[in-house]
């Protein structure tokens, strides 16, 4: 059985993923993280303690636009404001007005993620164009190394 290697009210994650990845890790330092939708970089994180308190390099993404900016200015890795899906190109994103934007993600129609194919506008408010790339290619595109030791992403389904 692992200790708890830091004090649990310091997790900023949701269901304490970052306190079971450490503990995982035996405490290791300098591991590497791949953050998919890391929202706001420090609320609800998966890998601000790992960053800022174990050391730990990475990636963070996060295509949404307000949230992006609140991101870059609290971490000191890689921050892009891609959304990570299975091709590169462009998606609908959906921002959803619930005090924070937790819960915005991509568009999906019964299940379907919407691409967007054309330069057409949309038409509703709460919807903007991201661009998307594939996991391989963000990794690939920030030099990332061959072994990931932790890789947090969202499920908006």
């Amino acid at each position: 059985m692992f200790k708890v290697a830091i004090n649990p009210v310091s997790t900023r994650s949701q269901i304490n993923q970052d306190i079971n990845v450490i503990n995982f890790f035996n405490g290791f330092k300098n591991l590497y993280f791949i953050d998919i939708g890391a929202f706001d970089g420090e609320h609800i994180s998966n890998s601000f303690i790992l960053e800022k308190e174990y050391n730990w390099k990475g990636i963070c993404s996060e295509a949404q636009i307000s949230s992006f900016s609140k991101l870059i200015k609290c971490r000191n890795v890689i921050c892009t404001d891609y959304a990570v899906f299975s091709k590169n190109g462009k998606a609908i994103f959906n921002i959803v007005e619930d005090g924070n934007g937790v819960f915005s993600g991509l568009h999906t129609i019964n299940g379907d993620y919407q691409i967007k194919n054309d330069n057409s506008q949309i038409e509703n408010q709460n919807e903007i164009i991201v661009n998307t790339i594939t996991l391989q290619d963000l990794l690939k595109k920030y030099n990332s190394p061959k072994i990931i030791n932790y890789l947090s992403t969202i499920n908006n389904k």
